[in-house]
């Protein structure tokens, strides 16, 4: 097996092993906004390519205050139901708009006529289960099938748009694998060409490196 293919297996096995804290799993107490950054960072820190890599600050809780896409805080705390609404907008911010996940997640409860546990828990279920069918692939595991629960047409958009930001994961960890060996793109294109055309030839190709 190749290094790229091991790091690329390694970090497969990172993503299928990756929890979402489910309602019942999240603090049933209020907590202030310093303890609820570092909380909601933690959970997604799947999603950083780079330690640079902001996925939630104070100033953007703010503003998705201010536009109404999460309720305000009482006094300056926080609950279950901010903490929910901020971990589905920074899982889905990668690929869809804060309209967009806002007006995804408005369908997703009207859909379990205002549970939003129930609606929380089966979003997390279903982002879980993009992100291990990916890792799965990842690992060379291309039987790997994904499980699709039988949902409202109206709720399928969520679960399609968890599938996109796994893939696209994916894809960016296999560019940044490549970028990481220190050889340009396309001199290994050149070289598995070089390669194929060898092979073809009946001649064994040079070795790598």
């Amino acid at each position: 097996m190749s290094q790229f293919e091991n790091k690329l297996k390694a970090w497969g096995q990172s993503l299928e092993a990756v929890h979402l804290p489910r309602w019942e799993e999240l603090p049933d107490f209020q907590i202030y906004m310093d303890q609820l950054v570092p909380l909601i960072n933690e959970h997604c820190a799947f999603l950083k390519m780079t330690e640079a890599d902001k996925l939630l600050t104070p100033a953007m809780i703010n503003n998705y205050v201010k536009l109404r896409i999460i309720p305000k805080p009482l006094k300056k705390r926080y609950s279950r139901i901010h903490l929910a609404y901020l971990l589905v907008i920074v899982l889905l911010k990668p690929v869809l708009s804060i309209q967009d996940i806002s007006d995804g997640l408005k369908l997703q409860v009207m859909a379990f006529r205002g549970d939003y546990q129930a609606a929380y828990n089966l979003f997390c279920k279903q982002y879980e289960r993009s992100l291990h069918h990916i890792g799965r692939l990842a690992q060379g595991n291309h039987d790997s099938r994904h499980m699709i629960d039988k949902l409202p047409t109206a709720m399928m958009g969520m679960h399609m748009a968890t599938l996109s930001v796994a893939s696209q994961l994916f894809a960016k960890e296999v560019l940044a694998i490549l970028h990481e060996s220190g050889e340009p793109l396309s001199r290994r294109g050149e070289r598995n060409r070089k390669g194929q055309a060898l092979n073809e030839a009946g001649q064994d190709p040079e070795p790598r490196k």
